[in-house]
């Protein structure tokens, strides 16, 4: 009695095995298709939530025509950011170039002479015709005290690169926002990957400082930045900057096995302080 298979069944057999397993590497082939495409969006969503979050948050305040938009490129924006906010609690000291402030702000953090310039507020002088608006000044030092009402806590600062008599035209509490100059550019690390950074430039200009990756990786020049004007036309300059989009195309080996593009995310954000938005 022979208890082998002949070589039809033998053939037979391995028809049916390889039938199967072509059948469960292709279920297993569009369940990772599957997969890959819904990490995809998922990515793609917290792209969106994290672009949106830092571009707003560092760039809706901006009042362009005030000087706030220092340069425009179209991989790269440089802005000068508010980081505290102060309120003046007596008369200034024109001579000195100095305005007192209550120690107590609104903002990220306090005011540090070596990063930070000043935005003074002045309100409107009819007499001389000039508008209300802010009033930009160098912070050169930062003296505590208690010269505020009452021996309350107080900043005084001292400025530089501001007249007298702008000086003496600061009210009591009038506010003074405490700045510095950041870029947010698209660049490509060391490593050859691509991102989107920020950096803080130095307040005395001199050698750039290294860029902090905040965003990415993204693909090859995937960063771009568009500027525009009242009725959504491209703005003809930095004063008249309304709002700002930016362009993020994620990395090229994010690209799904099913062939399907790599789509850009696009955010636009409106100027809160932008004139005539």
């Amino acid at each position: 009695m022979s208890y082998g298979f002949s070589l039809l069944e033998t053939l037979v057999a391995l028809v049916l095995g390889a039938t199967v397993a072509i059948a469960v590497f292709g279920v297993v082939a569009m369940h990772r298709a599957v997969y890959l495409h819904g990490v995809h969006h998922v990515q793609t969503a917290a792209t969106v939530r994290s672009a949106a979050a830092l571009v707003a948050a560092e760039l809706r305040g901006l009042d362009p025509a005030g000087g706030d938009l220092m340069e425009m490129a179209p991989m790269s924006i440089t802005y000068r950011a508010g980081r505290s906010l102060y309120f003046t609690c007596r008369e200034p000291d024109p001579a000195r170039r100095s305005i007192t402030v209550g120690s107590s702000f609104h903002g990220m953090r306090a005011l540090d002479a070596d990063l930070d310039s000043l935005l003074v507020y002045l309100p409107a002088e009819p007499a001389s015709n000039r508008p209300a608006g802010w009033v930009p000044a160098d912070l050169r030092r930062v003296v505590w005290g208690n010269r505020c009402p009452g021996a309350a806590p107080s900043l005084t600062l001292k400025m530089g690169g501001i007249e007298e008599r702008v000086v003496a035209a600061v009210g009591m509490g009038s506010p003074v926002r405490g700045v510095s100059v950041w870029q947010m550019r698209g660049y490509r690390d060391s490593r050859g990957q691509w991102w989107l950074g920020m950096r803080r430039l130095r307040k005395g200009g001199g050698r750039l400082p290294p860029t902090q990756p905040v965003l990415g990786p993204v693909a090859p020049g995937g960063i771009e930045f568009r500027y525009y004007g009242r009725g959504g036309v491209r703005a003809d300059g930095r004063q008249t900057v309304v709002s700002i989009g930016l362009t993020i195309t994620p990395e090229a080996s994010r690209r799904l096995r099913s062939g399907r593009a790599v789509l850009p995310v696009s955010l636009r954000v409106a100027l809160r302080g932008a004139r005539g938005s």
